[in-house]
């Protein structure tokens, strides 16, 4: 038996044999097909590589100007590889010699290349070799997800272990037999790791995964911060009790009613966060205000592409369908550094300083097609529910007048009357950057309301990098001034101000968050329990008396054990 340390990115408990994912290895089907089924086949090959190379080629044109030359060549590159004409020749050569599955045929023909370049010992054809790899994985996603192949599933209940996790990763991976995630590298709060506490899904990175054996049983403790190799039985059987009370907690948990207050009567307004229609249906509706944040650039990461307005149209109308009425707040697609990547899927660039300065709704307005067909799709959903729309990542005012020009164009150029549409949807600004808070009057006065993002805020207030171990920052004095100055403005300005990052949902930063005048708060599903059980034993004016000492407290060690002193006082009693 052996202990290894890292860090908590999801809570929970987790026991059984470990799955090895490479990002490459897809769970590809194989099976055998008869004659009169190859033309279909070959007709989804034609698809696949068609939907492929188009949406390559949308990436490209979006990103010219913010890539240099020699790296859109390497967008190019790949665009010309999936068309290699003898390489498809092949294809249909095989798949009517073997009878096997296009999917099948492909992965193999192409796992063949890359064997073949890595023989060679050129530098030039292994850098080939990555660019035959990414090709690979982006065909093989449209072959095997968008045609709804009967994809085998992980045999056996396992915890997955990879170097890193993306977010598209994990939604292909959750709906199955996963019981947890271990991984070389990710940060809290990455977007994998807000995905894998929305889902419940224990995980833990920084681990050396060399040490862990594929044929090891593992306990996945994240609550600890670390993973037993071969435990004991005696161990073993400990933890199997933790991990049932970990299901029961998921399985079980329901807080009916949405008025949740303090123990002294004051009303704290509790939204969720989400980001993709599976998430959504865990809802209790009847236990929270709404959707303080839907991410749609999650259904970008389902897809590996960015969709049509039909398709948008099609999942903000389920959303608001299934909250019945209660409000739901979508992001505008908010496309950082990160996100895009993920998107574009091309290795060779991930590891270059590209593409630092994208983001938010200042990218959106750069590509206003973009930004036209999301919001048509917004207006032509609102006949559906409550909708409310929010501006990402807002710096500077003009991003807000020039986003409310468009939306009003959009909006008179759609036949609301006939549509049914709702002609009064607000709009609202996320507060992440210092450059808002500078502008705090000026955006308090053009918006409906304003959501205050802790997680790019610590990025831009304090300079930090968002795949770090960053939860300390939820603790910065610069961040509850920050927030302080963005309450004040909304009271003056009558707007409603909430706090949608993953600050609200840290118990302990909660309490600073709620001494300073936060009462409307969007969380993740899974930190629900723990929220409302704080809320319910706080003192409101007790925990008010604070303010003063916070707002004026400047090292972060000092301010924490500030809060840690009150919050073990608050649960003690």
């Amino acid at each position: 038996m052996k202990k290894l340390k890292g860090h908590k990115i999801s809570p929970g408990v987790s026991i059984g044999p470990v799955y090895y994912v490479e990002r490459t290895n897809y769970l590809v089907p194989r099976t055998y097909i008869k004659n009169d089924e190859i033309p279909l086949e070959i007709l989804k090959f034609r698809k696949a590589i068609g939907k492929a190379i188009t949406e390559l080629t949308e990436l490209k044109s979006l990103l010219k100007g913010k890539l240099r030359d020699d790296q859109l060549q390497l967008i190019d590159s790949q665009l010309v590889a999936m068309a290699d004409e003898e390489m498809i020749k092949e294809v249909f050569r095989r798949i009517r010699k073997s009878k096997k599955n296009i999917a099948w045929v492909y992965h193999e023909i192409m796992t063949e290349y890359e064997n073949m370049l890595k023989n060679t010992g050129s530098l030039y054809q292994s850098e080939r070799v990555i660019d035959i790899n990414d090709i690979k994985r982006r065909v093989l996603h449209h072959l095997i997800f968008n045609e709804k192949y009967n994809l085998p599933k992980i045999q056996t209940p396992s915890i997955v272990i990879c170097e890193r996790m993306s977010p598209s990763d994990l939604i292909h991976l959750h709906d199955q037999d996963i019981l947890g995630v271990i991984t070389r590298y990710g940060g809290f709060d990455s977007h994998t790791g807000i995905l894998a506490r929305a889902l419940n899904i224990p995980y833990i990175s920084g681990v050396d995964i060399d040490k862990i054996n594929e044929n090891s049983n593992v306990i996945l403790d994240a609550d600890n911060e670390q993973v037993i190799i071969d435990p004991d039985p005696i161990l073993e059987h400990e933890y199997q009790e933790r991990r049932k009370k970990f299901i029961t907690k998921i399985k079980y948990f329901r807080v009916e009613g949405e008025e949740h207050k303090t123990k002294d009567g004051k009303q704290i307004d509790i939204y969720v966060n989400a980001g993709f229609f599976e998430e959504v249906k865990l809802i209790n509706i009847s236990s929270v205000k709404g959707i303080g944040l839907f991410r749609t650039e999650y259904i970008c990461f389902e897809k590996n592409a960015i969709p049509d307005e039909d398709e948008q149209f099609e999942l903000y109308t389920k959303v608001l369908l299934h909250m019945k009425g209660k409000p739901v707040a979508f992001r505008v697609f908010d496309f950082g550094r990160d996100k895009i990547l993920d998107i574009l899927d091309i290795t060779a660039l991930k590891g270059m300083e590209v593409l630092e300065d994208v983001g938010g709704v200042r990218f959106m307005l750069e590509n206003p097609s973009l930004l036209v067909t999301q919001f048509r799709s917004f207006i032509r959903a609102s006949k559906n529910g409550e909708i409310r729309i929010l501006l990402p990542l807002v710096s500077k005012v003009d991003e807000i007048d020039a986003s409310i020009k468009l939306f009003r164009k959009v909006m008179n150029e759609t036949d609301c009357k006939s549509l049914g549409c709702r002609t009064d949807i607000p709009i609202g600004a996320m507060v992440e950057t210092k450059t808002a808070i500078e502008n705090l009057e000026e955006i308090a006065k053009r918006v409906d309301f304003m959501s205050i993002g802790t997680n790019d805020l610590a990025v831009y207030l304090l300079g930090k990098g968002r795949d770090e171990y960053m939860i300390k920052n939820h603790y910065h004095p610069e961040m509850f001034r920050a927030i302080k100055k963005v309450v004040e403005v909304g009271k003056t300005h009558k707007k409603p101000v909430y706090v949608c990052g993953e600050m609200a949902a840290d118990p302990i930063s909660l309490i600073g968050l709620i001494a300073i005048g936060i009462d409307s708060i969007s969380i993740n599903l899974s930190a629900f329990k723990t929220v409302v059980d704080l809320i319910s034993r706080i003192s409101f004016k007790e925990v008010r008396k604070m303010e003063k000492l916070i707002l004026s407290e400047t090292n972060i060690l000092s301010l924490y054990k500030i809060l840690k002193a009150k919050y073990d006082e608050i649960m003690s009693n």
